[in-house]
């Protein structure tokens, strides 16, 4: 399948109708407008263009499927979805069959797209093991993402999706969303040809208009996006792209750079190493957190030694010294890399989990968001986010605030009343419903009663039964005290660990509507 990978910008052109009709206009003459379209990248027009081809010409189905296969670059999933249904069924167009099923899956008709699916799996069984394989998987993601409406509808999940007002999103794709503080916001958009990075400020109950980011100067014609900013906002990391067509579909060439605040403007721009901007290979959305002495770097490449596609890396370098290179960058390893694509990594510190998006694992579309558990190279196995956050179309840019109780997300999803198609993509906010629930408490020693200063801290979600547990976050308690925030309606353990003490054990749960915060005081036993 063509899918239409605008992985490191997320942009994709915006849908425009082609024109009135006009009954002396040829099939021929729409059939070459829209491969002039095409050469502009105006994939949407050009679909409607093949469309009027076809309606004067009835008997050349190839133009429908044309029209379908554009509307699917443009991520115009229903559009596509009407037009292959038209002409599928022909044996002379089998061959578009799974695009078909593809449109299918990603405009929510997981139903319908199961049963083409299946019969894609007919033609191919037996005879391509790799196709094979990814259809059953596609197969797979429909069920998941029926199972995940069915709970849905029997109980509602705690979280409110809303989408930012017209003062962040335009009516060009507004992407990777970076929240700093109460009161500042950073994110990308396209405007004029070219992606810039804009900050918005917290006003009145909403956020501000972006504005331009000053001082980024020397990048005519270039994209820049991506940004990410340290606590204090003294230093900026942020992606500068070419719009090239090199890999995998339509992208850009992308390069990682980082600049100093100067007070009114950004300094000059510090492209990174070799180790962090391969030759020849896209780098992207970098995601930067300090702990334990180090300033951590993990982004998207499509560089050699990967799982395949692009890829989550991590490298490191010593806090304080800006001028120290990353090291080199090491894959995070199949637990959370496929041979698909994995793209915009956050880290969130306290919980120990990385979020990111994928193509390549288990989705009920096309990009759905996972977390894994764990850091640098050491993950439990990618968990599906499933609704409300995931849905059929492409969710990517996960990230939570500092205060934790909101966060941000960016999806091509059609919403409401102001986003009736998927054709760009928009950023959205989610916060957790009721109040989140806390367990906290002190860690000491059984003799002296002294606070214990290293303590691994585990919490486990627990399932129907105690031998079904998924583990959710890690901590490490240095100064004998940890805290933890939880969801409602569940049963959780906690595990204590450190070094010369035996393990402890605690279970607790949130079906107390009225018990916010539980309070756990652990002593371990030397």
């Amino acid at each position: 399948m063509n899918r239409l990978l605008l992985l490191i910008l997320g942009l994709s052109i915006c849908t425009l109708s082609f024109g009135q009709k006009s009954t002396s206009v040829s099939w021929k003459a729409y059939k070459k407008k829209a491969e002039e379209l095409i050469q502009l990248r105006q994939y949407a027009k050009a679909g409607a263009a093949y469309e009027k081809a076809f309606a004067l010409k009835p008997q050349r189905g190839d133009l429908l499927i044309s029209a379908a296969d554009n509307y699917m670059l443009e991520r115009d999933f229903t559009n596509a979805s009407r037009v292959y249904a038209a002409v599928v069924d022909n044996p002379k167009y089998k061959s578009s069959k799974l695009n078909y099923a593809f449109s299918l899956k990603q405009s929510n008709q997981f139903e319908q797209a199961m049963i083409v699916f299946a019969s894609c799996l007919d033609v191919v069984s037996g005879k391509n093991a790799k196709k094979e394989a990814q259809i059953n998987k596609e197969i797979m993601g429909c069920q998941f993402a029926l199972e995940q409406a069915e709970g849905f509808e029997a109980k509602p999940y705690d979280i409110n999706i809303s989408q930012l007002t017209a003062n962040v999103n335009s009516q060009r794709p507004d992407f990777a969303p970076f929240h700093v503080s109460e009161t500042k916001f950073y994110y990308s958009t396209l405007s004029g040809g070219n992606a810039s990075i804009k900050s918005s400020e917290w006003r009145d109950g909403k956020w501000s208009e972006g504005i331009s980011v000053k001082g980024l100067k020397g990048f005519n014609g270039k994209h820049l996006c991506n940004a990410v900013v340290s606590p204090d906002e003294s230093e900026m990391f942020f992606t500068v792209c070419n719009d090239e067509q090199v890999w995998g579909g339509l992208s850009s060439r992308c390069e990682i750079y980082v600049t100093q605040n100067k007070g009114k403007a950004w300094s000059a721009a510090k492209r990174l190493s070799s180790n962090i901007n391969h030759k020849d290979a896209t780098n992207t959305q970098p995601f930067i957190i300090e702990q334990n002495g180090e300033q951590q770097i993990y982004f998207a490449s499509n560089r050699p030694g990967g799982q395949g596609g692009m890829d989550l890396w991590f490298s490191s370098r010593p806090t304080g010294d800006a001028q120290a290179e990353f090291g080199q960058a090491i894959n995070l390893g199949p637990n959370i890399n496929t041979v698909g694509n994995e793209i915009t990594p956050f880290y969130n510190n306290q919980e120990g989990v990385l979020y990111f998006s994928s193509d390549g694992h288990l989705t009920m579309g096309g990009f759905d968001v996972f977390k894994a558990v764990g850091d640098k190279v050491k993950w439990s196995p990618a968990e599906n986010m499933g609704m409300p956050i995931n849905t059929g179309a492409d969710e990517k840019y996960y990230t939570i605030a500092h205060n934790s109780t909101e966060g941000y997300f960016v999806s091509n999803r059609a919403f409401g009343d102001n986003k009736l198609t998927s054709t760009d993509e928009d950023i959205f906010t989610f916060n957790i419903l009721p109040p989140h629930f806390f367990v906290e408490g002190l860690i000491t020693d059984q003799q002296d009663l002294n606070l214990i200063e290293e303590v691994q801290v585990y919490l486990y979600e627990l399932k129907a039964k105690t031998e079904d547990r998924r583990l959710l976050s890690t901590k490490f308690a240095e100064e004998g005290k940890y805290n933890f925030r939880l969801l409602p309606n569940r049963n959780y353990q906690l595990s204590f660990e450190a070094k010369g003490y035996v393990e402890d054990i605690s279970f607790l749960n949130t079906n107390d509507k009225n018990k916010f915060l539980q309070e756990r005081n652990i002593t371990l036993t030397s």
